[in-house]
């Protein structure tokens, strides 16, 4: 269901993600970003639009065009950090693990879903993990006390989505009495975690880098 919340949603992430990728072009550099959240979305894509394989009637073109987007932008994004600009990737701080977020996930997804088939299962594993997958950019954060000024943007852009998208599931409510509680829950947990990363980031103190990169390819 395309509404005015959810197009304009949509529009914030696609732009997010394309925004990303093109400031790591312009600043040959991707330092400040994190690969292990960069890995989490294109899971998350990637199980969540596992049935673009079906072709399923369903879709729209939008939806193909939006998922497909999705998918290739931040998988480029992924295998641009690790080969043109793997020098500037800060490996050092980096380092926390998914799989303290990827099995908790799908363990419950296991058991928390709508029906008990393949699709279903994956959506829920990635309504879920994409809650919680700015927590090892959050960390990241908290380890150099830097975060480049478009890279603020980015967070910006990326926090404005996901409100805009509850705002979304609290319309489509209102009118249709319709509700999703697993996504308007995952929803509303990473609309917290983007607040307390907002918060954060506006404590930092200005201060030069406190990391050096690694150099070793």
């Amino acid at each position: 269901m395309l509404t005015g919340y959810r197009l304009l949603a949509d529009s914030f992430h696609a732009f997010a993600i394309l925004y990303l990728l093109f400031n790591i072009w312009r600043t040959k550099s991707c330092f400040g970003v994190s690969g292990k959240t960069q890995i989490l979305y294109i899971t998350v894509f990637a199980t969540r639009y596992a049935d673009l394989v079906t072709f399923p009637a369903t879709y729209s073109l939008y939806n193909v065009m939006m998922k497909t987007l999705f998918i290739n932008v931040t998988l480029i994004t992924l295998l641009v950090m690790h080969t043109v600009y793997r020098k500037t990737y800060d490996r050092e701080n980096d380092t926390f693990y998914n799989e303290f977020l990827i099995l908790p996930c799908f363990v419950t997804a296991l058991f928390v879903n709508y029906r008990m088939e393949a699709f279903e299962i994956l959506w829920s594993f990635s309504i879920m993990l994409e809650a919680v997958a700015i927590l090892p950019q959050m960390d990241l954060i908290c380890k150099t006390f830097h975060v480049e000024p478009w890279f603020k943007c980015y967070l910006l852009l990326l926090g404005s989505y996901r409100a805009l998208y509850v705002l979304h599931w609290v319309d489509r409510y209102g009118q249709y009495g319709l509700y999703d509680p697993l996504a308007f829950i995952s929803g509303g947990i990473q609309t917290v975690l983007f607040v307390l990363l907002a918060i954060r980031i506006a404590t930092l103190k200005h201060r030069e880098r406190i990391v050096t990169v690694s150099t070793i390819c």
